[in-house]
Parts: C-alpha cells; sequence; structure tokens
C-alpha cells in the first residue's frame, strides 16, 4: 500500500478559503448590484464623496427585487439623496446622489406589519426604492420629494 501524507493539504486549505470565500463575496455583490438596479444607476448617478450634513442612518430598503437589511445608509441634501453602503457590501455598490427631479414618490403601502414608502429612481425609470416609512424619513424626505 502506498500512503501519501496529507500534510500538503493544510496550506492548500488555510490559503485556498479565505481566497475562495473573497470570490464568492464579490460575485454575490456583483450580481446583487445588478439585479437590484444599483449597477444602472451607478452609469448615471455615482458620487466621489459623501455630502456633509447627517445621515438617515442604516436602512432596512429593497432597491428592486434585493433587499438591503441595515447596510444602507440614506442622506437627503438639497442636491439629491445619497444613498452609499457598508464598506463590507460597497463592491459593485458605489456611492450614488440622485437628483430630486429623477425621483418620484410612488407613495406608501402596507406590507406585513410595514407601511412602506416606494420611490422610483432615475428619468426614465431604472429601478424602485422601498424602505419602512419612519416619521424621521417621511418628514426629511418629503422636503424634497414631489408626487406623481
Amino acid at each position: 500500500m502506498n500512503e501519501e501524507n496529507p500534510y500538503f493539504l493544510i496550506p492548500i486549505i488555510i490559503i485556498g478559503f479565505p481566497l475562495a470565500f473573497a470570490a464568492i463575496w464579490s460575485l454575490v455583490s456583483f450580481i446583487l448590484s445588478v439585479v437590484s438596479g444599483w449597477s444602472r444607476l451607478a452609469k448615471q448617478y455615482r458620487c466621489q464623496q459623501q455630502p456633509a450634513g447627517e445621515s438617515l442612518g442604516h436602512f432596512w430598503m429593497m432597491m428592486g427585487v434585493v433587499s438591503y437589511r441595515g447596510v444602507a445608509t440614506l442622506q437627503a441634501r438639497p442636491e439629491g439623496l445619497y444613498l452609499s453602503m457598508m464598506v463590507l457590501f460597497r463592491l459593485g455598490h458605489p456611492a450614488l446622489l440622485i437628483p430630486w427631479s429623477d425621483i418620484k414618490q410612488r407613495g406608501t403601502a402596507q406590507s406585513g406589519l410595514l407601511n412602506w414608502m416606494t420611490l422610483e429612481l432615475g428619468t426614465p425609470r431604472v429601478t424602485t426604492l422601498r424602505f419602512p416609512s419612519s416619521e424621521a424619513a417621511t418628514a426629511t424626505l418629503g422636503k424634497f420629494l414631489s408626487t406623481p
């Protein structure tokens, strides 16, 4: 019987697992950006630096059919709606600054236990953005939004 020493597998696993995990993480992040519409928005509304001012915090939002739970930051500024992702989720999701003229409010709707505010993003419409409507978000965004 010829038994080989399996110890050569340990360095391969130690190096290979993190590389494989990073590759899969990157692939999933890029796929989500395409499916959600974020990548199409980025072609037109990419923003290089965050505007000054207070953000609305990390939101649970849905862009298209993709749910971003607590990893997105929204910021309402006079020049537009700023959207960014936490660092770990930023691959394929560059920061966006969408002018208010390219955002249309489509109202709120009850889904489950939450009221959701729905916005159409882009001119022509690229995707929809939905998030649980809170008093703070409604008041802040309501200053800038146009209704249909």
